[in-house]
C-alpha cells in the first residue's frame, strides 16, 4: 500500500478524478507475474475501487517519521554542529586579528614622497621585489618605462642611499612587510597634543581652574620639548 497523486484529470464512469488528488492505492492484483504497467487500484476513500492508469498518477515517497526521542537527538546534533561552526568562525577571526596585529607591528614608517613613488612604480606593473633588487641598474633594466617611472625609482634610490644601510633596511622592510606614512614633526606634535588633551579631560578637576590650566600647559610643554629634541 502506498500513496499516489493524480497528475492529469481522469474521466471515469462515475465522473472526473481531478489532478492533484492524493489517495491510498496498490498495484491492481492479477495479471501475469512481473507484468509491467498494471494500473493502480484505489483502496480507501471516496474513490475506493477505482483503477488509475499509471500514466495518470505518480507515487508519493513515504515520509520518514521520527519519534520524539529521535527528533531531540537530531536537534541536539544540529545544535552541536552550529556551535562548532560558530566556534570555527570565531577562531578564524581571532587568528586573522593576530595575523593583522603581527603584520602591523612589522610595518615601517616611510616618508610620504617615497610611498607615492613606490605606488607609482607598482601601478606601472613593477613588483616590489623588482624595485629593491634593481635600484642600481635603473637606466638599463627599466629604460622602456615612462620617464616619470624612472623618476620615481630615482627618488626611491636617493632615499635608500641617504643614510647608508639604515635606509636600505627600512626600504626593504617597507616593500616586504608593508609600510605606514611617516608623520612630519608638525603632524606628530599635533597628534600628541590632542592625545594629551583627551587624556587630561578624563582626570578629575582639582576645583582650581588656574591650577588645572597650568597642569595642562606643563604636560604639553614637556611633550613638545621632547619631540623637538628628536
Amino acid at each position: 500500500m502506498f500513496k499516489i497523486r493524480i497528475i492529469k484529470d481522469l474521466r471515469t464512469g462515475s465522473g472526473w478524478v481531478r489532478a492533484g488528488e492524493e489517495m491510498e492505492a496498490r498495484i491492481l492484483p492479477g495479471g501475469l507475474p512481473f507484468e509491467v504497467g498494471r494500473p493502480y487500484q484505489v483502496i480507501e476513500g471516496k474513490y475506493s475501487g477505482y483503477e488509475i492508469p499509471q500514466a495518470y498518477a505518480v507515487t508519493i515517497p513515504e515520509e520518514k517519521l521520527y519519534t520524539e526521542q529521535q527528533y531531540e537527538q537530531l536537534k541536539k546534533q544540529l545544535d552541536i554542529a552550529q556551535e562548532s561552526a560558530v566556534s570555527v568562525i570565531e577562531e578564524r577571526q581571532l587568528l586573522q586579528e593576530e595575523i593583522n596585529a603581527i603584520l602591523a607591528d612589522k610595518k615601517v614608517a616611510i616618508p610620504l614622497g617615497i610611498a607615492e613613488a613606490i605606488e607609482h612604480c607598482e601601478r606601472s606593473g613593477m613588483s616590489k621585489y623588482g624595485i629593491i633588487a634593481n635600484l642600481n641598474i635603473i637606466q638599463y633594466l627599466f629604460r622602456d618605462y615612462p620617464q616619470e617611472v624612472l623618476d620615481s625609482l630615482k627618488t626611491i634610490k636617493q632615499f635608500a642611499d641617504a643614510k647608508g644601510w639604515t635606509n636600505v633596511d627600512t626600504l626593504m622592510l617597507a616593500l616586504v612587510n608593508g609600510y605606514t606614512i611617516e608623520e612630519s614633526p608638525q603632524e606628530r606634535i599635533k597628534r600628541g597634543v590632542q592625545e594629551i588633551y583627551v587624556k587630561w579631560t578624563t582626570i578629575q578637576s582639582s576645583g582650581d581652574d588656574q591650577a588645572d590650566g597650568a597642569d595642562l600647559a606643563e604636560r604639553i610643554s614637556n611633550f613638545v620639548d621632547n619631540e623637538l629634541k628628536q
